[in-house]
């Protein structure tokens, strides 16, 4: 079947295919952000590539104090956040790529945050690699979570061209 806009199939265009990765693996085996391996589960009707042992909000390329996505936070303390970022679109060519993030308490509405500009931004330059065979990009920022968020707050990551 073919995906369109898939860095596997021929007919991909020499453009960039920016993707924060919900699971890891090489090739088709990897979170490339096609629409046939999400919305991961428990989608109804998940993708044929779909990580069923992946939970949606736990994404493993997004790090808290440099650990995994089950780390935490102290409120008014810095905290460390690193996302990799992979760049699946074809050719020799060096990509600038922007991470934005938000964060906002649980809340029925808290996508909305994004809506603002983002609260920390990091921006890196990364090669595009249709295998995934390369290291991903990996942005790290430090961020204070003011109290008034709570406990527990959603971390909202996009990667992005400029």
């Amino acid at each position: 079947m073919a995906h369109p806009g898939d860095p596997n199939q021929p007919d991909f265009p020499q453009t960039p295919w920016i993707v924060i990765p919900y699971w890891g693996g090489v090739g088709a085996s990897a979170d490339q952000g096609r629409a046939d391996q999400r919305p991961l589960p428990p989608s109804p009707t998940p993708g044929p590539s779909a990580n069923s042992s992946v939970a949606s909000w736990a994404c493993e390329s997004i790090r808290v104090g440099g650990g995994g996505p089950a780390d935490v936070f102290t409120p008014d303390v810095p905290t460390t956040i690193s996302v990799d970022v992979r760049d699946y679109g074809r050719g020799s060519v060096l990509d600038v790529v922007v991470i934005d993030l938000w964060w906002a308490a649980p809340t029925p509405t808290f996508g909305l945050v994004t809506m603002t500009p983002p609260m920390a931004q990091a921006v890196g330059a990364l090669s595009r690699d249709g295998t995934g065979a390369l290291p991903p990009l990996t942005s790290t920022v430090q961020i204070t979570i003011d109290a008034k968020y709570g406990q527990h707050v959603c971390l909202l990551a996009r990667a992005r061209r400029p």
